[in-house]
């Protein structure tokens, strides 16, 4: 996955409260929902509310006595909901979401690294719905790691209210280093371990590893970092750690020491490390400090990748917003690639704003939880506005949140294919398929999409502020808000896109497709397609390569303005995980060389 995500301290915020960002990316394709999972007392003596379903081969983990409201963000995969992408924000507050960090030398396949499978999805469901506060979020979270073990290879947690933000770095079974970022300080991360020195921080706590117990009312306020007792000794057991001088760790590094070496410095993830810290301290210039333990480590590569930065301007939504919708400069090579399904988003890991990015969410806290802003992009956020959201108001039906979020959450980690089906509604689907036409045609697109965008959340934000200093009706400004993001957004398309009509195609028998799939299309008035470079992408889900090229010498014009062309339908049907409709999206160029874009809905049977 490409996941990124910015940490600022409170003190470095206009508001004077922790702001947490997050780019939700993806494999494959898949849809999101969103729901509220009510606030509820559990009967415990019953065999179905006494342990929370979990994903096969994990640890059953006992359910508590009462759990709190909570939004939650589902993200859903043909094969079942997925295990390490939803988000949460619960009524406290507490917002929870994370960041693949694998590549870590742990043994993945090893049971005996874990009890009963370990823990691996109810990690974010526990935290989202029982933490009272970012700390006690911090508190369940290791203290199912303590009991359990952690059962995927790696990850870094978010955790973070409108006081503190940590980060969570767990390896395969028992170990980990927790984080506070720093009030003045501002975290960049992307999917690797971050967590350094453990005595980087004036607090540094080596807790039980069997009963670890977090101080709720010490001052972590210039950071701390957490971690088992036994992290140090468990590295040299395992022959990971030698430290420099015997008898002194000084030396030790967590990332260095648990991550392995496919993953220690891949520019995969280095680039956006960089790419935001240069954001976040206002220097394009901005180069890696030198690295002190290198030459111990026997390390080529002597950048240091710092777990925070600690800028001098205040850190905004906008700056955030940037970051998270960059592609970097755009090389020679990569320039030349641009065209139909061809778009920098191909660059995975080199850039924060990813091709499968399934939704951006900017986290605005505030005093009271009602009044925390979710600036949330529903995919790519170079294509998508940053809506204000206020979902612990209520969640505006124009969203079509889940009729029964309880039986959804129960559900969530079994098999439902037919949830990733196309489904014809103007909120999420809408705002997808624009997404989908505007990267066909990215090249002739990005600079007055990327003026749109900023000049609406500039206009947003402006109204946002407003709204919430009268204390105003924030579930009625959400739904206006979400009807001005979808005006403006169709505005946009009707003006700039450069749309192909794709006729319906009859139904395709999975079972047994065609060799090929006829596709008839109207171009534009006076348009002439070219077939070098025409392709057939499924949306939702990373193009270029989940795409069909067209059969070379297929193309035919039957009217004036009318054309067919011939795909091979292996690529398609493949990517058709389930009976029922799935989108699909036509691209190509003009014989002016100007891109066009068509949306066709195929039906499989």
């Amino acid at each position: 996955m490409g996941c990124t995500t910015i940490l600022a301290g409170k003190n470095t915020t206009e508001n004077g409260f922790v702001l947490a960002a997050h780019n939700e990316d993806e494999r494959g394709r898949y849809v999101t929902y969103h729901g509220m999972l009510p606030e509820r007392d559990w009967d415990l003596s019953d065999p179905v509310q006494a342990f929370l379903p979990a994903e096969p081969g994990y640890a059953r983990i006992p359910q508590v006595n009462h759990t709190y409201r909570t939004y939650w963000v589902e993200h859903v995969y043909p094969e079942r909901g997925a295990e390490n992408s939803d988000m949460f924000l619960n009524r406290n507050g507490v917002l929870f979401t994370s960041n693949a960090a694998s590549n870590t030398k742990p043994d993945p396949n090893d049971p005996a690294l874990v009890k009963d499978g370990g823990i691996g999805y109810n990690i974010r469901r526990t935290v989202g719905e029982r933490a009272e506060s970012a700390r006690h979020g911090v508190q369940v979270a290791l203290s199912l790691i303590a009991e359990w073990g952690y059962g995927p290879e790696g990850r870094s947690y978010t955790i973070a209210d409108k006081d503190e933000a940590w980060i969570i770095q767990v390896v395969r079974g028992f170990y980990y280093a927790a984080a506070r970022v720093p009030d003045d300080a501002v975290m960049v991360m992307s999917n690797h371990l971050t967590i350094h020195s453990l005595t980087e921080f004036p607090v540094s706590l080596a807790l039980d590893s069997h009963d670890p117990q977090v101080p709720m009312d010490a001052d972590f306020s210039q950071g701390a970092i957490l971690y088992p007792a036994d992290l140090i000794s468990h590295a040299e057991e395992q022959g990971w750690y030698i430290p420099r001088v015997p008898g002194k760790t000084d030396d030790f590094d967590y990332a260095w020491v648990y991550q392995n070496e496919k993953g220690w410095k891949n520019n995969y993830n280095t680039n956006r490390h960089l790419v935001g810290m240069r954001y976040i301290m206002d220097d394009p210039q901005l180069q890696c400090p030198a690295d002190p333990f290198a030459a111990v480590h026997n390390d080529p590569d002597t950048r240091f990748f710092p777990f925070c930065v600690y800028p001098k301007q205040k850190v905004t939504p906008e700056k955030i917003a940037k970051i998270l919708a960059d592609h970097q400069a755009l090389t020679p090579d990569a320039e030349a690639e641009l065209g139909p399904g061809k778009t920098p988003h191909l660059r995975r890991g080199l850039i924060c704003c990813y091709g499968n990015s399934a939704e951006t969410t900017i986290a605005q806290f505030a005093e009271n939880a009602e009044q925390i802003t979710l600036w949330t992009a529903l995919g790519r956020s170079c294509h998508q506005p940053f809506i204000p959201l206020h979902p612990l108001n209520g969640i505006p039906e124009i969203l079509e949140p889940h009729k029964d979020p309880s039986q959804v959450m129960h559900d969530h980690l079994l098999c439902r294919p037919e949830r990733t089906c196309w489904q014809d509604n103007a909120w999420w689907q809408g705002f997808r398929a624009f997404q989908e036409l505007a990267d066909m045609q990215f090249c002739d697109l990005e600079e007055p999409l990327h003026e749109l965008r900023f000049a609406h959340l500039a206009r947003e934000k402006e109204a946002n502020d407003r709204v919430l200093a009268v204390n105003g009706d924030l579930a009625a400004f959400d739904r206006e808000h979400i009807e001005i993001a979808l005006k403006e957004w169709k505005a946009f398309a009707d003006e700039h896109f450069n749309l192909a009509v794709v006729e319906p195609h009859e139904p395709i028998n999975k079972a047994e497709p065609p060799a090929e799939i006829l596709i008839r299309f109207r171009m534009p008035a006076g348009q002439t397609p070219r077939e070098a470079g025409m392709v057939l992408a499924q949306g939702m889900a990373l193009m270029g390569t989940e795409q069909a090229d067209v059969i070379p010498g297929s193309l035919r014009q039957e009217t004036e303005d009318t054309w067919t062309a011939r795909f091979p339908s292996g690529p398609i049907v493949s990517k058709a995980w389930a009976a029922g409709n799935f989108d699909y999206y036509l691209g190509g160029l003009n014989t002016e060389g100007r891109t066009f874009a068509g949306q066709l809905i195929l039906q499989f049977l």
